[in-house]
């Protein structure tokens, strides 16, 4: 019998494994293809602007009027800028489809290791039931029922504190990127007394550093929402609204990223945005820690039932 329950409980565990996996690949599918547009369209942005560089550059009436003018240093410089700004929100959001694209390719191999187990599953559980009906009492099969309800609350479990940990790591990016631009608004302050080149350079240190986990919380973030696909029927609210609304940070982050940070009220408005994305991020886990509970309490009692049946059961 002992064998019957660990292999019950294996085929269960990829039983459950198989649907987290397809909700997940579901999940992904969605942001492959919202990524697929959002390149593309970046993409002719991109070449857009890159264009526009070019024309300035060339011997035509428009660049030979700005030279006439005199501002065509600035122009350049602010085409140049745009061009540069279009080429990081591509790479940004092509870096992202890309991993979105390996998750993809990693979910469909590990599916198709797992085919066929719910049949396995269904047909050892019969077999082990009608077993237990001819040799053991008729509580037997009671208990078995309640040892399964007991096994799939635990891989729940597991599905709840696998969201929670995603959630973290992009909350905990979050607030890295508010300190780095806390670091560059004090610095920018210093700027308007005089702060000098040390003090662009620091300030512009600290938004790079921005920059860079921006992208690192755009592949956390989607990461998130891939982890919730297996729970979001027990969240309350629009869940997806609420993580989909966060995803669009990086695209904030980078609009005049080149041409508007020397201007302090900018670096306070993607602070602001920050945090309203960490507060999106908190308001989930609250959500997730109420599932969390509620999965606990329903497996004590579960355990509970499992020890009183058994009590009886000897009793007989």
């Amino acid at each position: 019998m002992k064998i019957y329950n660990e292999e019950l409980q294996r085929l269960q565990a990829a039983m459950m494994e198989e649907t987290r996996l397809e909700a997940k690949l579901a999940e992904l599918m969605c942001q492959q293809k919202e990524l697929v547009k959002k390149t593309n369209e970046l993409h002719r942005s991109m070449r857009q602007e890159q264009e526009d560089v070019e024309r300035l550059n060339s011997r035509n009436l428009t660049a030979l009027y700005y030279r006439v003018t005199g501002k065509m240093g600035e122009k350049l410089s602010k085409e140049e800028q745009e061009a540069y700004a279009a080429a990081v929100k591509y790479d940004s959001a092509n870096s992202e489809l890309q991993a979105v694209n390996e998750k993809i390719e990693e979910y469909r191999k590990q599916l198709s290791d797992l085919r066929g187990c719910g049949r396995k599953y269904q047909a050892l559980l019969e077999e082990k039931k009608e077993e237990i009906k001819k040799t053991v009492t008729p509580d037997a099969v009671r208990i078995i029922e309640i040892e399964e309800k007991i096994s799939f609350q635990k891989t729940r479990q597991k599905e709840i504190d696998e969201a929670v940990s995603a959630g973290r790591r992009a909350q905990n990016i979050t607030i890295e990127i508010i300190n780095s631009l806390d670091e560059a608004k004090s610095w920018s302050t210093v700027d308007i007394i005089g702060g000098g080149i040390l003090s662009d350079m620091i300030k512009y240190d600290a938004i790079g550093n921005a920059k860079r986990m921006t992208d690192q919380l755009q592949l956390a973030l989607r990461n998130f929402r891939a982890e919730l696909a297996d729970v979001t029927e027990e969240m309350h609210g629009d869940i997806y609204t609420e993580i989909s609304s966060t995803l669009c940070f990086a695209d904030y982050f980078f609009d005049n990223l080149f041409t508007d940070w020397l201007v302090r009220t900018r670096i306070n408005e993607s602070r602001n945005k920050a945090e309203q994305t960490c507060g999106q991020i908190q308001k989930v886990l609250q959500n997730l820690h109420q599932i969390k509970e509620q999965n606990i309490c329903i497996q004590r009692q579960l355990e509970k039932e499992l020890e009183e049946t058994v009590a009886v059961s000897e009793a007989v």
